[in-house]
């Protein structure tokens, strides 16, 4: 049976109530509705100049919010870097803040944040304001400041030094808390240096060194791949390739899709993804599931918590073809669809 059509106007009074949403935000708050559908709405209604969708992002989706109510983004500051949220403190706290004359990290944290950070220029100088501030009271704070243009920057450079200097403390608190070793452990440690004492001079005269000015020799060593929470093992894009064909067999599938979050729970044979699929409606995510190896309906249902938390549909795809079991134990879900690759 097809879903029902949700009229545009509910999705935009959802919005309008809920501030900056996600299409699953709409959803709950409606409490009928599939999210892709939703997300289809909402991608037409940016199209047509009635939303706006945010660099800002949960769980690797944007938010779409009202272009007439910009104030209502401050409750997406959250989804921030921590970094990023001190940076937008600042910033909202001085409403203007000079380029030139702020912290490295300061800088990244301006142009990393483009709902919160407008670009402006004045004078041939760079400037960065709140994006609550008009660019005319903005030029205006500009002029009536340029004499001193350094002394209003200090408070940020100083604020972040102190954060450093604060977190190397700490860290240093840390260090020097902790418990030592029992004591028995000091005989085997000092029998182990002992050991390693007797043979070091032999080493030392087996090594080669370099000669200045050459590089070593050898091959390049592969970048060390991340550790994921949950037991996956994530590589950037460009690593892919050299570790993992199937992820090669799920880009060759669907060329014109956009891959991100990609994870690797068994190699070569396991991986999930986030897919940002174009479409006439515009771009739609999706949770992809690939397998290159038999699966059941329990293997699905495993990554199923985290595709719903995401509010996106799920696509399983398949090397092989998909076990009977495994549609029939899905059927009557239209947000879990089945695609063989070929």
């Amino acid at each position: 049976m097809p879903l029902p059509r949700i009229p545009k106007e509910d999705v935009l009074a959802a919005i309008e109530k809920i501030g900056p949403a996600q299409p699953i935000d709409v959803r709950k708050e409606l409490r009928q509705g599939d999210s892709v559908l939703i997300g289809a709405l909402m991608s037409e209604f940016v199209a047509e100049g009635k939303l706006r969708i945010t660099a800002t992002r949960r769980g690797g989706s944007p938010f779409y919010y009202d272009p007439t109510k910009p104030e209502r983004l401050e409750v997406i500051r959250q989804w921030l870097n921590e970094k990023d949220r001190r940076t937008i403190a600042m910033l909202k706290e001085q409403k203007v803040m000079r380029e030139d004359s702020q912290d490295p990290l300061v800088r990244v944290g301006l142009k990393n944040t483009p709902d919160f950070s407008m670009r402006m220029e004045a004078d041939g100088v760079t400037y960065w304001r709140y994006f609550l501030i008009p660019e005319d009271d903005a030029v205006k704070m500009i002029n009536g400041e340029a004499s001193t243009p350094s002394a209003r920057a200090e408070v940020p450079i100083e604020t972040v030094e102190k954060i450093v200097e604060k977190d190397v403390v700490e860290k240093t608190t840390v260090l020097k808390d902790a418990p030592e070793r029992p004591e028995k452990d000091a005989a085997p440690r000092a029998e182990a240096q002992e050991s390693f004492d007797s043979v070091q001079p032999a080493k030392a005269k087996t090594k080669r060194v370099a000669a200045p000015g050459k590089p070593k020799r050898g091959k390049k060593k592969a970048a060390e791949p991340v550790l994921m929470p949950d037991g996956a093992v994530m590589i950037s894009p460009q690593e892919w390739l050299a570790h993992d064909t199937l992820y090669e067999k799920v880009t060759m599938f669907a060329a014109d899709m956009k891959i991100h979050d990609a994870r690797v729970h068994k190699p070569h044979y396991e991986l999930t993804c986030i897919a940002s699929i174009p479409t006439p409606f515009g771009a739609i995510e999706a949770f992809v599931h690939a397998f290159n190896k038999k699966f059941t309906a329990d293997d699905v249902k495993a990554h199923l918590p985290r595709a719903r938390e995401l509010g996106l549909p799920v696509i399983i795809l398949s090397v092989d073809a998909v076990p009977g079991k495994v549609t029939s134990a899905f059927k009557g879900m239209p947000n879990v669809m089945f695609k063989r690759l070929s």
